[in-house]
Order: structure tokens, then sequence, then C-alpha cells
């Protein structure tokens, strides 16, 4: 195990830096690389978009041929942890000749193979199946992540790489807790989930691989989410869905859908708090309203569509989906609704 850290960390890394490490643990082992405090310029552009002017570049073995992990500043930041494929791992940093910043440190381990999983605090980060670099995931793998983020903010987790064995008896689950354990849901085959928000700030993922078949990998994101206009949430305790800017008037041109899913088995109940939308016109139109429909399509049964104050009765779903489409036109709003699930 070992550090490295910028030119002059803690203090502002220097012009026209250019540093490299090459970082070797013994043969048959992996390295774990970590990143600490991490702050090297990244240049805004006006619309949105962001440049690294100074880099720190990190490459699977220990020359500048081999596969890029990922080049890093500050509007892309490293993710919890770096798993090489190999015993070596090459970090890069250059600096240009104008602004300088803190810079970085981080630590390095050795890495079994068999050793997934682990804790994954902070704002983002990634999870990768055992040996995912070099071939599909080994036998009998068993690996556990807890993801926790900041309380009263929620995990957005998303697959950009999905293969599993296509048999469930052992695949990947996960659970939310907020505290406590609550159900979980299962995936396996080469169908990536949707994107799955918790209703906590905790999640927990498990992935269990078979004694004899080993066929695949996944690769998935987790981001620090607030709630705002919009999501698939996945029910595993109670929770609260509220509308934009709640419990201040929701605003104008809004149109938010959030599907609400439990797991296969199981109903969802939803109750309202509060309820007050834009009154319908004359003719009895609802011009800002919420839809709510039983199941998880824009083209599955409607329930009914409400707005004034017309508030929605208690319901329960027929499966394990629920719908809601809220819009507002660009004139007069409300205070919006708060419901209980």
């Amino acid at each position: 195990s070992g550090s490295i850290r910028s030119p002059n960390f803690p203090r502002d890394y220097p012009h026209n830096a250019e540093c490299t490490w090459t970082i070797t643990v013994p043969r048959g082992r992996y390295v774990k690389l970590m990143f600490g405090t991490f702050d090297v310029e990244t240049f805004y552009h006006k619309d949105g978009s962001a440049t690294c002017i100074d880099l720190v570049e990190v490459k699977d073995g220990g020359d500048k041929h081999k596969q890029l992990l990922g080049a890093y500043c500050n509007s892309n930041r490293p993710p919890y942890a770096i798993i090489s494929s190999s015993n070596q791992i090459r970090v890069w940093f250059n600096s240009d000749r104008t602004v300088s910043k803190k810079g970085f440190n981080a630590t390095f381990t050795s890495h079994e193979d068999k050793a997934c999983g682990g804790v994954l605090k902070g704002p983002r980060g990634v999870m990768k199946s055992p040996r995912y670099m070099v071939s599909p995931y080994p036998n009998d793998a068993n690996c556990e992540w807890v993801i926790e983020v900041e309380v009263g903010k929620f995990i957005r987790l998303s697959f950009v790489d999905f293969g599993l064995e296509v048999q469930c008896a052992r695949c990947l689950s996960m659970s939310m807790s907020s505290p406590i354990p609550v159900a979980s849901s299962r995936f396996c085959n080469f169908k990536a989930p949707e994107v799955i928000v918790s209703s906590g700030n905790e999640m927990t993922v498990r992935f269990q691989s078979s004694l004899s078949v080993s066929n695949g990998k996944f690769t998935a994101l987790f981001l620090t989410h607030s709630r705002g206009c919009g999501d698939i949430i996945y029910v595993s305790e109670d929770g609260t869905l509220e509308s934009p800017r709640y419990p201040s008037e929701y605003g104008t041109d809004h149109m938010c859908t959030w599907v609400l899913s439990a797991k296969p088995e199981a109903k969802i109940t939803i109750e309202f708090e509060e309820f007050s939308l834009q009154p319908p016109n004359n003719g009895s139109k609802c011009i800002d309203f919420l839809e709510i429909r039983d199941g998880q399509l824009a083209s599955s049964a409607l329930l009914d569509t409400y707005c004034g104050t017309n508030t929605p009765a208690k319901f329960t779903s027929t499966a394990n989906y629920i719908r809601l489409t809220f819009m507002s036109d660009r004139d007069v709003t409300a205070k919006g609704f708060k419901l209980l699930y």
C-alpha cells in the first residue's frame, strides 16, 4: 500500500508540471486506487459544457499505450475506486501555464481478484463486476456494495453495461434502506435494469454468480439525487412524492412523469396529504392537471385526471406500478400536491 499526490500538495500545484507514477503490486494481485482530495483545473464554456485544462489520466497497466481507465478533472472526477486488470496502474498528471489548483492525493492497495464490494460514500461512484476489464466474472463470486449518500438525498443508479446469467438463482439483487432493511429487486439475463432511484439515502447491491457458469459482466454508476420533476422511484418503504418546489407554488411549463415501481408481487398504495392545482376553466376542462394510471406505461389504464382542489381518493394499484403525470401551463400556478406511498 502507499500514496501519491500532486506536486506541492496540499498547496497549489505548479504550472507546466508533468508527472508519471507507475504503481506495481505482486503478480496475481491487482491495484486498487482511491482518490481523496481532488481539485484539478477545468474550463467551463458558456453553453454549460466543460473542458479539462489540467488532467489526471489513469491507464490499466505500466505504460502509456495501455487501455485508458479514465481522464479526470473537476468536471469529471474519478470514481470512489479504480481497480486494475493486472498488477500495474499508470497515473499521469499534466498542468498548463496558467491557473493552478490544490491538486489531488490518492492511496493504493494490493487487491485480491475475488474481493469485491465495499462501502461507497460520496456524491458519485462506480461499481463493476469482478474481472470486468479482462474477462467474464469468476464462478462463485459473492459481492456486496453499500452505497451511502448525504442524509435527505437519494441515490440514482444506472447501468451502462449489463449482461448476467440467464438463470436468476444467483444474480444481481438490490435493496434500499433508510435505515432498516426493506424489500429487494433481482436482475439477471442480458436486459439492463431501468434507472433506479432509491427511497432513502442508502442502497445495498449484492452480486452472486453460480458455481459453474460465468457469462458476462456489468458496470453501474451512482449519483446523489434530489427529486424534482419526474423519476422512476423504486418503492421499498413508505415515502413521499411532491410537485416541483412544494410547498411553494409549482411554477409554469412543467411536464413531469413519475413511475412508482415495487417488487413484482407487491402493490402500491398512494394517498394525498395536500392537493391544490389551477382550477378548471369555465368549460370544466383541466388546465394544470395530475393524471394517474394503474400501471407503468402511458397507455396503462387511466384512473382519472385531477385538477383544482379535487383531491384524488386513496388508491391501491392492481399490480406493482403506478404512473403519475403532472402538467402545468405558462399561466396561473398553485401550491401543488404532496402524496404518501
